[in-house]
């Protein structure tokens, strides 16, 4: 197959070409190639943003991206980069009042405890707002560790694949902007479920170049409904917040227009997933089949986060974790195949 990269022999390159034979590699700023053949198959691990830009460079992804670039096509794979999702999520700035600082500090001593001790500690303290949040909604997770406390619950708002939750965090060590020590936490609505999907491209047809990320945060008719959702989980926050003796909001204004709160202060989590999207090979949105064999390929697996294809309710370090397991355990039971001819 075709191998990726510049062609200028500046080390750049990709994985292999569409039969899965190995890849080019450089070695710091000499010029220099050096190609790698496998003797069985290629698994392609670079990331959610890498993974599919090395996917390009090798001739497997959207023509019309590969012929702006001069990349000649191997496997005409429109999906690939495609289907780019992140966790959003915007804070609420709160201040401590009374006894609730007391609280959070036994919350934050809790170091090696488990969650459950942790919803232990609220209880005992009851009628705070923690205790409040973890128990009057149906409750998902909830931690303390060393250093700080966080849980995490479910709204209901949205539709099934797009709650918003309603994240408390404690942290000692990263107070809200203009707070003493101890006197502050931020509360977080987030999206379970992102509407909006961005997309990666190449930037040039040299792998020492980074790939281009549009993520196409809140835009459009999708991102008008991110914005709704989150909304909601802030206007919750602010009802409880309200009833609380314990608390006040320093962060937004009682008056503040929420939706342009929520386009201003809005952030994100290093959780972006499905460029290399999962799912039936006969689906033109799959860049993998569920074996995580590269569509059309021979000999070419991606096993990373860019294969999950929604955004899970959760941390992705851990699926990103089980797709490696996954991966290994299908690899360890399929009969070797061969990728190239030894040259």
């Amino acid at each position: 197959g075709a191998s990726g990269g510049s062609g200028s022999g500046d080390g750049g390159g990709g994985a292999s070409g569409g039969d899965g034979s190995g890849g080019e590699g450089g070695d710091g700023g000499r010029v220099h190639e050096r190609r790698l053949a496998a003797l069985v198959e290629v698994v392609l691990c670079a990331g959610t943003m890498r993974s599919p830009q090395l996917l390009m460079l090798s001739g497997i992804g959207p023509r019309e991206v590969l012929d702006q670039h001069k990349v000649p096509v191997v496997i005409e794979a429109p999906a690939v980069g495609q289907n780019m999702v992140n966790h959003l999520h915007v804070p609420i700035k709160v201040r401590y009042l009374g006894g609730m600082r007391q609280l959070c500090k036994k919350l934050a001593k809790l170091g090696g405890g488990s969650g459950g001790g942790g919803a232990e500690c609220i209880e005992g303290n009851g009628g705070s707002v923690l205790a409040h949040l973890s128990s009057s909604r149906r409750t998902k997770s909830g931690t303390a560790s060393g250093t700080g406390a966080s849980g995490t619950t479910a709204s209901g708002i949205g539709g099934p694949n797009t709650d918003a939750d309603l994240h408390w965090i404690y942290l000692p060590q990263n107070q809200p902007p203009g707070l003493e020590e101890d006197e502050g936490m931020l509360l977080l609505s987030q999206t379970s479920g992102v509407a909006t999907r961005g997309n990666v491209t190449l930037r040039s047809a040299n792998a020492r170049d980074d790939p281009v990320l549009h993520a196409n945060y809140l835009k459009g008719v999708d991102g008008t409904y991110d914005v709704s959702v989150i909304m909601e989980g802030l206007e919750r926050f602010q009802d409880v917040i309200s009833a609380s003796p314990h608390l006040e909001i320093i962060q937004p204004a009682p008056d503040a227009d929420l939706a342009y709160y929520v386009r201003r202060f809005a952030g994100t989590y290093n959780h972006h997933v499905g460029t290399c999207r999962m799912g039936d090979a006969s689906d033109a949105q799959s860049v993998v089949d569920r074996q995580l064999r590269v569509v059309g390929a021979h000999a070419l697996r991606v096993a990373d986060a860019s294969v999950i294809p929604e955004i899970p309710n959760a941390n992705t370090a851990a699926i990103a974790m089980m797709v490696g397991f996954h991966g290994a355990d299908i690899i360890m039971a399929t009969p070797p195949v061969t990728a190239c001819a030894t040259r």
